[in-house]
């Protein structure tokens, strides 16, 4: 029985491979997303699974629909196929837009507000929000979430920094809870 690879360490040895073109390296991740909106469908899931159907097939179909002419990624189409963790593409994917991120300073940021933000607040909290993080440049998505009351709440990576009313309250009844 073969050992189970991580997707952290295949993006990892993909973006070592392909780390000095930014081009390239987001061309990857379009294709890694797509690989694993491709790999979600139930059919071809059934075929990845298949054991009749060659590995050739496999990548000369997923190849085709990507529209994917790139011979290093084909090769990593088959290499995937071979070791059987094609079905880990949306792993891959996140783990390697992680790792393009955090090599280029840049992050993806939820910011979650009470109320609509105006632009000229969006900037302002945007620089806020890079210095609480510690990242260059942020790709926001801004939510809006009524619950919060007032305020934001921000999720960068695995951290989330909480400056909404609800999450005032909650630390306050927290604290009283366990007085």
């Amino acid at each position: 029985m073969q050992a189970k690879i991580k997707p952290a360490t295949i993006a990892k040895a993909v973006l070592i491979n392909i780390q000095s073109d930014n081009q390239l390296c987001e061309k990857w991740l379009d294709l890694l997303k797509g690989l694993s909106i491709l790999i979600s469908d139930p059919l071809m899931k059934r075929i990845i699974r298949d054991p009749n159907i060659p590995s050739a097939t496999i990548v000369s179909l997923c190849s085709k629909i990507l529209k994917a002419e790139d011979t290093s990624f084909l090769q990593f189409l088959a290499v995937a196929i071979k070791y059987q963790i094609l079905l880990e593409a949306k792993a891959i994917s996140s783990q390697f837009e992680k790792l393009l991120h955090e090599r280029s300073g840049t992050a993806n940021v939820t910011i979650c507000t009470a109320s609509k933000v105006t632009k000229q607040n969006q900037k302002q909290l945007l620089k806020t929000i890079e210095e609480i993080f510690g990242v260059e440049h942020i790709k926001p998505e801004f939510v809006v979430d009524t619950s919060l009351i007032s305020g934001y709440k921000a999720t960068c990576r695995d951290k989330v920094y909480n400056a909404s009313m609800l999450g005032q309250l909650k630390t306050v009844h927290q604290s009283l809870i366990y007085q």
